[in-house]
């Protein structure tokens, strides 16, 4: 990556113009502390 893109990604990230997207899957092992069962990370369709 050049410094440039990562600057312009950064200004993007910064005032809005770029949102991320974050899958289902960022939340796979996730688990309820008190419970070990899996967080639902999706509709479940």
């Amino acid at each position: 990556m050049t410094p440039e893109l990562r600057e312009k990604l950064l200004a993007g990230l910064k005032d809005g113009s770029i949102v991320p997207y974050l899958g289902a899957g960022v939340l796979a092992d996730v688990t309820n502390v008190a419970t070990g069962e899996p967080i639902p990370a999706d509709s479940g369709r």
